[in-house]
This record gives structure tokens, sequence and C-alpha cells, in this order.
């Protein structure tokens, strides 16, 4: 029969939320959102390449200029498009520089409704959608392994709860571990030590101060253990 004085057992969605699984929710949801949006802009990119007008330029020169302070890297360009010899002259990337001190030459790319308007080089509405695409999907794939951690860890905890031994412990300390805001809402973190009468040690998932406001150095409490792992009945509440 279940003791009554036990406290009620913490729900995994009061577990979750303990371990900030809901930060790792909002970032999953931002992650999502960067992968639609630099899939769209990926594709994008591939019905640009198929239309635009794609040039040789020549590289007449590339230099560096040091303008208010802060080096510029300059390349000078010059083609010929419909008929018409033109030169090009604009400040771009230390990586496109250094193509242009390596080559001899350059693909630039025209809008075909754009030809006034150059991009330089052919490549870089491609290359910079790609990485972007790559960067979101290896964020989203990042965040999907935090929330699978994240929900092995409240399994961890209620298996522990449910089937661990209910021990005497003792709080070692009682220390600040950071901070979190919460748009206007500023919290800081700390987390409970405790020493069991065994001599293990163990500490609990970090919260508010406030969480801790009745316990002190030296304070009895009861914590779950099984084999090495072991939590909090305050975190964790009681056994079903």
């Amino acid at each position: 029969m279940k003791d009554e004085h036990l406290p009620a057992p913490a729900s995994g969605l009061r577990l979750f939320s303990l371990l900030k699984g809901w930060i790792a929710v909002a970032v999953f949801c931002g992650a999502s959102l960067a992968v639609y949006h630099s899939a769209g802009g990926f594709f994008d990119a591939r019905d640009f390449n198929e239309r635009a007008i794609i040039l040789d330029a020549e590289v007449v020169e590339a230099r560096e200029e040091r303008r208010m302070q802060r080096l510029h890297h300059v390349i000078e360009l010059r083609y010929v498009l419909n008929d018409e010899p033109r030169t090009l002259e604009l400040d771009v990337p230390r990586g496109v520089y250094s193509r242009a001190q390596r080559q001899e030459t350059l693909a630039i790319a025209f809008e075909p409704d754009r030809p006034g308007v150059p991009i330089v080089p052919a490549d870089r509405v491609t290359s910079r959608a790609q990485t972007w695409l790559a960067l979101s999907v290896l964020a989203l794939a990042a965040v999907c392994g935090w929330l699978i951690f994240i929900e092995s860890r409240v399994k961890q905890a209620r298996k522990t709860r449910d089937e661990g031994e209910r021990v005497s412990a003792r709080v070692s300390k009682i220390a600040y571990v950071g901070n979190a805001s919460l748009g206007p809402v500023f919290i800081r973190f700390y987390r409970l030590h405790w020493i069991e009468a065994s001599g293990r040690a163990g500490s609990s998932v970090g919260r508010s101060r406030m969480a801790f406001s009745a316990l002190s150095e030296g304070s009895h409490l009861w914590v779950y253990r099984k084999g090495p792992h072991a939590w909090w009945e305050g975190d964790v509440g009681g056994p079903m």
C-alpha cells in the first residue's frame, strides 16, 4: 500500500518541463522554420541558376583599400554583355577577393530582367543557399537529439523513482548554476546538492532558489536511488 505521506508522483510533462524541455521545443520550432525558409531559398536559387545569364568576366585587378579605418577588398572586372564591352568595380568578401587573385576570370550572373545588376561570383546565390540549408538541417538534427536526450532523462527519473530505493540524505550545498531570461522575466537557477547516508552524492535539477526555500545546508531530505542514478523527491515526487 502506498504511503499516504509521500508526495504525488510528478507527471512526465512536469519532469519534461523541469529538465528545460520547453526550451528545446522552442528551439525546435525555430530550427524547423529555419529549415523551411532555407529550403525555399535553395529552390529559389536553383530556379535562378536555370534562368540566369552567366558570363566569364576577366579579372583586371584585385586590390585592398583602407577606408574609414576599415580594410576593403576590391576587384575590377571586364566583360561583354549584348556585344557591349563593360567594366565593373566592386567591394567583395575576402573569399571572392582571394579567388580573383588566383584566377584570370570569374563567372558572373545576371537576372534576365535586370541585366545591369551582376551577381559576383555566379555561384554565390546557390552556395549561400546550400550553406544555410545545411546549417539549418544540422541545427534541427541537433535539437532532435537534445529532445531525445531529455526524454531519456524523463524515463530514467520515473524508473528511478518507481523502482529505486528511497534513501535519507542531507543537503551539502545549494549552488548557483546560471541565468535564464524569459522575455521580461529574469530567473537565476540553483542546484541542490546532497550527501546520502551511504556517503554517495547527488544533485537536483536546476531550479529557481524559491524551490529550495525550505532547505539549507544540513537539512534532511529524501532521494530515490537506483544504481548510479539518484533523483531528489522534490523533483520527481513519490512513486506510482
